[in-house]
């Protein structure tokens, strides 16, 4: 990686990673990062920024009685949703100095559309600042992250993606977080007719459009329903209509989140309203989504299909619990379906448990 100036996010800001709202960015071309806006909203781009939004000291929306987040001990979920990118890794590298002597993780790396829930207490996320650095391909047996980033020209097999500087404070919140990589690596052989929908509309093969989206999952929840969210992580889609079509023949679908951003979480306070009972069968059942402002469904990925993504079963839809769907590839609706062989992915929707710890 060449050197560059690193744009940080600034610690006075971070008591919006306490909401359900995104901190996000996009990275122009392989290695510019994040930097910080004033921003509430959670869109994000390829012009190497962030933003934040409310904090969950703040009012819901349309005011009234303060959000207030439950505690837990600090965890990590990582989604792979780069639309070209079949297995990455992640490094989080202190920042501005010091070597990180592990291997890039998970060790198996993550498949497009899956998920990898850290363990607690990971050693993989320091206690520093971090840079997030995304890994593409498989690095060999024994290198670590220190020896990759010091010298990539001798891993030509790899591409590493800096991602922007996460602070201590953010890291260390006691909050159920999300990392998603979006967006595209690009590549000469990575072009088609409609990459702008695969890949977001400032794509082109020489200058790509990989991103990040880092966000503290909510974990409101109701005893007598299931908490849902929904986070828009398609960089060919700016804003989406989502919601959960029951099982029971003839029945309308049931709104989950309008207007989700892309790099964003919708809505919060999360939805709270949807009862097991209304959604009928979990393996009839289906997430639909269409892009805002039109009405017209685009997609439609079996509830099965976004569970198992994670690993989670039918038995994690249940009242009282909590679910994350993510949308990750693809715009959906208007593209033809990729070949097998083809350098992009479709649509789909990975779900994860914010609840769940992993232990070693």
């Amino acid at each position: 990686m060449s050197k560059q100036h690193i744009l940080v996010v600034s610690a006075a800001s971070l008591a919006a990673l306490l909401s359900a709202a995104a901190v996000s960015g996009g990275c122009k071309g392989h290695h510019d990062a994040l930097a910080p806006d004033g921003g509430a909203g959670g869109a994000t781009s390829s012009t190497a920024k962030s933003s934040t939004a409310k904090s969950s000291s703040s009012t819901g929306q349309g005011g009234g009685t303060p959000i207030i987040e439950p505690e837990v001990p600090t965890r990590f979920t990582f989604v792979n949703g780069m639309v070209d990118a079949p297995v990455v890794r992640f490094c989080l590298a202190p920042y501005p100095g010091g070597a990180l002597d592990r291997a890039p993780f998970p060790a198996a790396g993550i498949g497009f559309a899956k998920a990898y829930l850290a363990p607690q207490g990971t050693p993989d996320v320091p206690a520093s600042d971090a840079l997030v650095i995304v890994v593409v391909g498989a690095p060999p047996s024994g290198a670590t992250c220190a020896d990759i980033t010091a010298d990539p020209a001798m891993y030509p097999g790899l591409t590493l993606l800096e991602m922007g500087v996460v602070p201590a404070t953010a890291l260390g919140m006691k909050r159920s977080f999300l990392v998603v990589a979006n967006g595209c690596v690009g590549g000469v052989t990575h072009t088609d007719p409609n990459e702008k929908m695969i890949c977001g509309a400032a794509y082109t093969p020489t200058s790509p459009t990989p991103g990040l989206a880092f966000l503290p999952m909510s974990l409101l929840d109701d005893e007598e329903n299931v908490g849902m969210q929904f986070v828009n992580a398609v960089a060919g889609m700016t804003k989406a209509n989502v919601w959960v079509q029951p099982s029971f023949p003839g029945v309308s679908p049931i709104v989950l989140a309008n207007g989700a951003p892309f790099g964003g979480a919708a809505p919060y306070p999360p939805n709270l309203k949807i009862q097991v009972s209304e959604i009928g069968s979990v393996i009839e059942a289906a997430i639909g989504t269409a892009v805002n402002p039109s009405p017209t469904p685009t997609s439609s990925v079996p509830l099965t299909t976004a569970l198992e993504a994670s690993g989670l079963g039918t038995g994690a839809v249940i009242n009282g619990g909590s679910l994350v769907f993510i949308g990750v590839g693809a715009a959906p609706g208007t593209l033809p379906a990729p070949a097998p062989d083809a350098w992009w992915k479709a649509y789909t929707v990975v779900a994860v448990d914010p609840t769940m710890v992993v232990t070693e």
